[in-house]
Order: structure tokens, then sequence, then C-alpha cells
């Protein structure tokens, strides 16, 4: 007779509901990999909108290279340098978030200002599903980020720094992530289609079904396409206008005229 653990049980089910909610249910109903649950507090509303926002999509484009490195007819200096580049997107935006957490450090400490009594009413608690390393990264830096715009609320507050430093500070570290962004979404396009061309090549070789390389690729698909819809729910929070991305601005227009050529090889002439 099995045993049933109540406790085990809610850990799964808050599991599961963490990662719907993340990833939603068809990605999560194709997903096999293993997975990192890791508890998260954002106190600051810009930065969990920002999470909301930006960490699905970010975890998705990241995860769609464990799938292509299990693929050995996907060209491997093509994820090489991606893995690379991201690596260094990521080291420079630790690098930027860093010093401005120190900046703000060093006028706290000189001030004698401290959080003790900073508090926020409504902290919003996430379990957050980990499916990449580099996703894992990128959340540290959203927490890094959180606590400096804490910091920078707290010395505005007690008047250590004015709302004008406070505001170039956040700004500047806002584009600075909406810039990783940027960079994933134009590097999508080269990954899926290299994907694209090896799943066709399987398909010549008589391998009809691979669900996982179908939903990375579907993963990806949604990453370039819903860009435009993720920049300005990011626009909304901090109010700064995006810089346009001659990549994605390109892909959106062969898209389009792709569209057009589908439909109108589609149309059928009536007879008079």
């Amino acid at each position: 007779m099995e045993v049933v653990d109540p406790i085990a049980d809610r850990i799964q089910a808050s599991r599961l509901d963490a990662f719907k909610k993340v990833f939603g249910v068809a990605y999560m109903e194709r997903f096999t990999d293993p997975i990192y649950f890791t508890n998260g507090v954002f106190l600051n509303y810009r930065i969990h909108k920002f999470y909301e926002n930006n960490f699905a999509f970010m975890s998705r484009n990241l995860f769609s290279e464990y799938v292509y490195l299990r693929r050995p007819k996907y060209n491997r200096e093509i994820l090489s340098k991606y893995h690379a580049l991201m690596a260094r997107k990521l080291q420079s935006l630790e690098m930027l978030i860093k010093r401005f957490n120190d900046q703000i450090d060093h006028v706290m400490e000189t001030n004698n200002v401290t959080l003790d009594d900073i508090g926020y009413l409504r902290p919003n608690h996430e379990l957050v599903p980990v499916i990449h390393a580099q996703a894992r990264q990128y959340l540290d830096l959203l927490k890094a980020a959180d606590a400096l715009f804490t910091k920078t609320a707290a010395a505005v507050l007690q008047g250590v720094i004015d709302s004008d430093a406070k505001r170039e500070t956040e700004n500047k570290t806002i584009l600075a992530m909406r810039g990783l962004g940027n960079t994933v979404r134009s590097e999508a396009i080269i990954l899926r289609k290299e994907a694209q061309r090896v799943r066709e090549q399987m398909k010549n070789d008589g391998v009809e079904h691979d669900h996982e390389l179908d939903t990375a690729i579907e993963a990806q698909s949604k990453v370039i396409e819903e860009g435009d819809a993720v920049e300005r729910a990011n626009e909304a929070i901090d109010g700064i206008s995006s810089t346009p991305n001659s990549t994605l601005a390109q892909y959106a227009l062969e898209k389009h005229l792709h569209d057009l050529s589908a439909d109108n090889s589609s149309e059928k002439v009536v007879p008079s």
C-alpha cells in the first residue's frame, strides 16, 4: 500500500503552480528536464513587474541551448558563441548593478543612514522555477537590482540623495536589463534558424517526431514575436521608450513580406 505524504504533495503542487504561473500550461506539459525551485522576495514594484514581464522569455530562450546541445547535427560554433556572449552580457550587467550598489552603500554609510526603518506594505513572494544556469544568474541580478532600488528609495526618504539621482541610477539599471533582453531576442533569430535547419535534416533522415526540439523552436518563436509586447510592458514600467533593434526590425519586415506572399498564394480565383 502506497503511503501518502501530504507535505510532499503540497510541495509538489506548489511547484507545479509556480512553473505554470511562469511558463504556462503548454510549456509545462512538454517539459521533462530537472528544475531548481528557489524562493524570491521582490520589494520594489518596478523590479517585480520586470521579473513578471521578462523572466519567462529569458529562461525559455536560455534553455533552448540545452536542447540544441543534445542534437549532434546542431552547429556547435553557434552555440559556443551564443553562450560566451550571454556570459559577457550577464557579467557586464552584474558589474553595473554592483557598482551602483557600492556607490549607494558608501553614501548611506557616510551619512549614517540604514534600511532598518524602511519597509514595504506588500512584498512580493515568488517561488521561482530555474531551468538554466544562466537563468539563475539573471534571477540573482534581478534580486540585486531590487536591493539597489530599495536602497535608493531609503536614501531619498532620509534625505541623503535627491530624486534626480535616484531616477538616474534606476533608469540606467532598467535600460541595461532591457538591453540584455534585446540581445536575447536578436540571438534567438540565429539560434532558431539553425534549429529549423537541423529539424528539416532530421525529417529528411526519417525522424518525423522530435517534440523537445519542436518545443524549443516554438518557444524561441514566441521570444522573437512577443518581443514588441514585452518591450511595451517594460516601457510602461519606467516610461522610457526603447531603442529600435535593427535585427528585430529586419526580422519583422521579412516575416511581414512572407505572410503577404503566403496570403497572396492562397487566394483563389473565382470564375466570373
